[in-house]
């Protein structure tokens, strides 16, 4: 990768953090002058980051650059979130990526992984930005001051902590020790966190959680059924039509598991959220204590405390979600659709099924010795297997090899299992 290009990534990724820094300080003025102080201390805390950003840019140029801020248009606070929201989503989701992904072409040295480094760190905590002020939004929405305990940023990346005292875990990107985050200046309430979202969520987590493992259980199980017909040396058509069966069954079968639990579990939601209405309307004041021991046992205190417990038991929805989630121990009642998770389980468990069936739909006319459809078809399974395994990496985040080998030794002892006792069923 030549050194000069890695440059002007370098320099307009520093005149877009310079440029971002001087937005939010603006923008911080106004939401003070708006009332919404907490939302200015969030502008702060941002500013501040897009600062660290650009001083670790700077140093993995390696030279001297002075970056000009440019032109931007102000406008009321609500305004101002949404400006800020669209900037960091081009930079963590277009930006950075493409910068990184072309400074990782050829032979990096020493000074390109450096810059990709300092890219790399801050594409991420972009991320989290993105996510808390998104959060922000929703209260300005409602012409609410965003609630947040004290701020911290990590001087070294720029990750941002919402915590009531300086965080005593090491920095979530760039793993650094907890006493490099520092309290944002704020002359009312100091620092920040990312509560919210950290970096290891995934958007759309569930979604891939679901067509992940549904297509490792098609493949598996199906796999494992083909083994077992096949020793018991029964004709490609039969086993056609036993896998095709057993698809189709197995398919409906996790999709109709997905839906009723899925169900179930948003009317389990429901219906404790009703309850606590009922609670708060009969007994408000002990609903009330209850929140303030809530929240005094995750550490705020003082006037924060109060001011966290007046603000969310002024909205009894809010108020009485606040106590599901901490009694049920979740962290989201809005449930997704059943029926659309059903039907993804049931594509992906048939995407997995197609591997072992699809060899036997093609060839089981043809004049093909049966145990060479299954001698491919084991092939090809084997390499889905591999595949389906790999995928879960999405999920888990472990190496994609090792994820992919697990899943073929997994479904490689199903098989001989299979094969095995389908080899003594006497026919």
């Amino acid at each position: 990768m030549n050194q000069g290009k890695i440059s002007d990534y370098l320099k307009e990724a520093i005149t877009g953090e310079h440029t971002a820094s001087v937005k939010y300080r603006s923008y911080s003025e106004i939401a003070e002058s708006e009332g919404f102080h907490n939302t200015a201390m969030l502008f702060r805390a941002l500013e501040q980051a897009e600062i660290i950003h650009r001083k670790n840019h700077l140093q993995a140029l390696g030279g001297n650059f002075s970056p000009e801020a440019e032109s931007f248009e102000e406008g009321n606070t609500l305004a101002n979130l949404r400006d800020a929201a669209k900037n960091e989503l081009y930079e963590f989701k277009t930006m950075y990526p493409v910068f990184i992904k072309a400074a990782k072409k050829g032979s990096a040295g020493f000074s390109e992984r450096v810059a990709i480094l300092s890219m790399d760190w801050a594409m991420q905590v972009e991320q989290t930005h993105y996510n808390i002020i998104r959060e922000a939004i929703k209260s300005v929405k409602r012409n609410k001051d965003f609630i947040i305990p004290n701020i911290y940023v990590c001087r070294v990346c720029g990750n941002l902590e919402v915590a009531s005292d300086r965080p005593d875990r090491a920095c979530t990107v760039c793993g650094h020790d907890s006493v490099f985050y520092i309290p944002v200046s704020t002359g009312q309430v100091p620092d920040f966190d990312i509560m919210f979202v950290d970096k290891f969520h995934l958007q759309g987590g569930e979604l891939i959680r679901q067509v992940t493992f549904g297509m490792n259980d098609g493949v598996v199980s199906i796999f494992a059924l083909l083994a077992g017909v096949a020793g018991a040396g029964q004709p490609p058509q039969t086993i056609l039509i036993t896998l095709f069966a057993a698809t189709v069954a197995g398919a409906l079968s996790m999709a109709a598991g997905e839906f009723i639990s899925g169900k179930s579990e948003s009317d389990y939601y429901r219906h404790e959220i009703n309850q606590e209405r009922l609670e708060i309307s009969l007994v408000p004041d002990i609903e009330k204590e209850e929140v303030l021991r809530i929240y005094k046992a995750k550490g705020f205190s003082g006037e924060m405390l109060e001011s966290v417990v007046e603000h969310i038991t002024e909205d009894p929805d809010l108020w009485a979600r606040e106590m599901v989630i901490d009694e049920l121990g979740v962290t989201d009642l809005e449930q997704e659709s059943g029926f659309k998770n059903a039907i993804v389980i049931f594509f992906a468990f048939t995407g997995g099924a197609c591997f072992p069936v699809l060899p036997y739909l093609l060839m089981f006319r043809s004049s093909t010795n049966p145990m060479n459809i299954f001698y491919i078809a084991t092939f090809v399974t084997v390499a889905g297997l591999f595949m389906a395994g790999a995928l879960k990496k999405i999920v888990t985040g472990v190496n994609w090899f090792k994820s992919g080998m697990e899943m073929l030794l997994v479904g490689l002892f199903a098989f001989f299992v299979s094969y095995l006792i389908g080899s003594f069923i006497p026919f």
